[in-house]
């Protein structure tokens, strides 16, 4: 049995059908190749305040990035796009900031 239908051992019991679901799924769903989960994991990371790069690495390397999982469903979804400007308008900031410390980019 997969590791996604030993999850559901009490559920199994009670509904059979569902061990035989899961196992289909597993062999049906392709597992993506490493190197674009992981730079999928580094583009997202910064929206859970993970903006170090190092950071992020180490995150992906040694997998923690897995404890935060959550469910779609428990998202505060009516506030994600005030974040997702939030976050544009910080990182405007940044290089505006990173312009003006920047003597080169100064000159006409």
């Amino acid at each position: 049995m997969s590791d996604s239908a030993q999850n559901f051992t009490g559920d199994q019991q009670k509904q059979p059908w569902l061990s035989m679901l899961l196992e289909a799924y597993q062999i049906d769903v392709l597992n993506p190749m490493k190197k674009y989960t992981d730079a999928a994991f580094d583009s997202t990371l910064p929206f859970y305040g993970v903006t170090d790069k190092a950071e992020r690495k180490k995150i992906i390397k040694n997998g923690s990035i897995h404890r935060t999982v959550r469910t779609l469903q428990s998202c505060n979804w009516q506030s994600l796009a005030q974040k997702m400007d939030d976050y544009d308008k910080r990182q405007d900031d940044k290089r505006q900031d990173d312009k003006r410390q920047d003597p080169v980019a100064q000159t006409p």
